[in-house]
């Protein structure tokens, strides 16, 4: 979405993800592994990113650094204190469902500039199969939880 908005989009992500991360509409990604990469960052576009979205808490020390000075931080990570306030400022959200801001969106899945990746679908009998492979922090996509065979069945994936 950052990209179809003209932003140019700095990711991290482990090598074996960088080509997907690409896919994705990322300019750039750094290896989150290598402790330098938030000094990249700032390097890359000249001293820091100044929107920064730090999705998991092994992010956000990395992201309060990789941000220039003034930086808005947006994350679904709630904790009594943030990293880096003295020179960012971070907007926690709660990833509420918003009709109006899915119907936003409309006009680019119409076009394909915006998609999603499906990793797997899972029936609801097998629900805590799907949860536990959520919580490895290793799927790539989204999960699939199918309640109605006939209503996945009109679905296209």
């Amino acid at each position: 979405m950052a990209r179809a908005l003209g932003a140019t989009v700095y990711a991290t992500a482990s090598p074996q993800r960088h080509e997907f991360v690409h896919k994705l509409g990322a300019a750039v990604v750094l290896d989150h592994n290598q402790p330098g990469w938030p000094d990249r960052v700032r390097e890359l576009t000249g001293g820091g990113a100044s929107k920064v979205l730090a999705i998991a808490e092994p992010t956000l020390e990395g992201g309060a650094a990789a941000a220039r000075d003034g930086a808005v931080i947006a994350t679904p990570v709630h904790r009594a204190e943030y990293p880096g306030t003295e020179r960012v400022r971070w907007q926690p959200y709660n990833g509420q469902p918003s009709g109006s801001g899915l119907i936003r969106l409309a006009p680019w899945f119409d076009d394909g500039s915006l998609t999603v990746e499906i990793a797997r679908r899972y029936y609801w009998q097998d629900a805590a199969a799907a949860h536990r492979e959520v919580e490895t922090g290793h799927t790539r996509g989204k999960l699939v939880l199918i309640v109605d065979d006939d209503l996945a069945a009109t679905i296209e994936v």
